[in-house]
């Protein structure tokens, strides 16, 4: 498969560089990814890491013998392998389509030796965790203390987020599950943000009329994660744009002085932690010259402004 080629939606493949969409494209198969098919099973060896292109993926926590709860959902701003992200070989959880959709898998072991062989691939995998990792606590924060309708509302916002279109394609007994709640519940929750004229609900199908009244039905419960996405998203999109110049392969402190971008410690030491060892050094040294520059102004200034000494006979 020719990555040049292809027009990729997931955000994870569109953030990589060309380096690190080398280690994992060449070994992605195009799949159609239907309802309600099982990505991941709990409790068992992850055997294949999923990328979204389009549809959405729920998270789901199973209790012995009761109810399951989503605890939380993936589209193509993610991929679905946490665990194996994580160093691990197994989830606790299952993973399966709630929307269908398509996108490509390939071998999980196939993910941990690129991210042994890629700093880059690395952060990058991990800043996504971090950002899952902040939807499943605003995600338990909704369950235990929002009012259903609020946390329908704060559910359908995050769908929305991750599907084209305004309409939403599920049942009742589905939102039940995942909002693990009884149907009739949802129903009346459905008919509370109808009634407000946020969404037009019928027996399959939902359509948002109005996003931003459901922001505030949602009541705060939406918003903190997506921000912690939104913010890992732009530092590693900016330090790509940064870093990786035109035809260049390799990362580059250079490229940082070139664009007057580095003025700050703390851009260098996220940077540094970006880049191969190499590069790690050319930051280092760059900073001992800058920190050297700045104590030097300062040296002068010093001398500059001392206050005159007058001898007192």
């Amino acid at each position: 498969m020719n990555d040049e080629q292809l027009n990729f939606r997931n955000e994870l493949l569109r953030t990589m560089g060309p380096q690190e969409r080398d280690l994992i494209v060449p070994h992605m198969e195009p799949i159609t990814l239907d309802v309600p098919l099982i990505l991941e099973m709990e409790n068992t060896p992850v055997g294949d890491i999923y990328i979204l292109e389009a549809g959405l993926a729920s998270i789901v926590a199973r209790f012995p013998g009761g109810r399951d709860i989503e605890v939380g959902i993936v589209g193509r701003e993610g991929m679905i392998g946490a665990a194996v992200m994580l160093g691990g070989d197994q989830s606790a959880n299952r993973t399966f389509m709630q929307v269908s959709g398509h996108g490509f898998k390939f071998a999980a072991p196939i993910l941990s030796a690129a991210m042994e062989e890629s700093r880059a691939l690395r952060n990058l995998l991990l800043a996504y965790v971090q950002a899952l990792l902040a939807q499943t606590t605003s995600t338990v924060l909704a369950n235990g203390h929002a009012k259903l309708e609020e946390r329908l509302a704060r559910w359908l916002l995050m769908v929305h987020d991750r599907t084209d279109g305004l309409t939403i394609s599920l049942t009742h007994e589905f939102l039940a599950v995942m909002l693990g709640v009884r149907r009739a519940g949802v129903t009346v929750a459905l008919h509370l943000l109808e009634g407000k004229g946020l969404i037009r609900s019928t027996r399959r199908q939902i359509a948002i009329l109005n996003r931003r009244g459901l922001i505030e039905e949602a009541h705060g419960s939406y918003g903190a994660a997506e921000e912690e996405y939104r913010r890992d998203r732009q530092s590693t999109c900016a330090l790509s744009d940064l870093l990786i110049a035109p035809g260049r392969d390799r990362w580059s402190a250079a490229a940082l002085a070139d664009r007057g971008q580095a003025t700050h410690r703390k851009q260098f030491v996220l940077v540094c932690h970006s880049m191969s060892v190499k590069a790690d050094q050319q930051c280092r040294d760059l900073l001992r010259l800058r920190r050297s520059q700045r104590l030097s102004r300062l040296a002068t200034y010093g001398v500059q402004n001392r206050p005159q000494m007058t001898e007192v006979s």
